[in-house]
């Protein structure tokens, strides 16, 4: 799941397949993992009535993040602590503040965001793709992970590395 922190490969990671193949049920799995020294922060879109909008989704975790990264600094003992303003007022300065979060946690220990079902989210694709230009290049020891239908593929593809997921072979095995 952690990616390389070589420039050419600090793209967020989108799994991208059909309804059913089990796209959630991976992220799930993946989330429960043990990622050694690196945090899991993650959102269900869809899934509570504030993870509709990529927005609110984003104001939450953005927050959550800044709580990361004050813990983190009170457990290293760091006494000037990162300056983290965001300003929530609009989009492209929220979607900015989100990354220079991204890089504050960066520089005080790795993180793994999971956002599954992105497809989910009521914003038009515009917004999507966005945010998505927005992140560039993630942050070193930062990597997300997002799952989404193949509606979203077109903007994934041009903003993330794809992985898509083969669909479940439900023909062959043991029931």
């Amino acid at each position: 799941i952690t990616q390389s922190d070589s420039e050419d490969e600090r793209s967020p990671l989108a799994i991208v397949a059909k309804g059913g193949t089990g796209k959630s049920a991976l992220m799930a799995e993946a989330i429960a993992q043990n990622h050694g020294d690196y945090t899991v922060h993650f959102r269900f879109s869809g899934a509570s009535p504030r993870s509709f909008k990529l927005r609110s989704l984003l104001d939450s975790l953005t927050i959550e993040l800044i709580d990361e990264v004050r813990k983190r600094e009170a457990d290293q003992g760091i006494e000037s602590p990162a300056e983290l303003s965001v300003d929530f007022s609009n989009e492209k300065k929220l979607f900015e503040g989100f990354y220079a979060t991204l890089e504050a946690l960066s520089d005080l220990g790795g993180i793994i965001l999971f956002i599954d079902a992105l497809d989910q989210l009521s914003d038009d694709s515009w917004t999507l793709e966005r945010w998505l230009k927005t992140l560039g290049r993630l942050p070193n020891q930062v990597s997300l992970i997002i799952s989404a239908l193949p509606i979203l593929e077109e903007i994934l593809e041009s903003n993330c590395t794809v992985y898509p997921l083969p669909a479940l072979d439900l023909t062959s095995g043991s029931a």
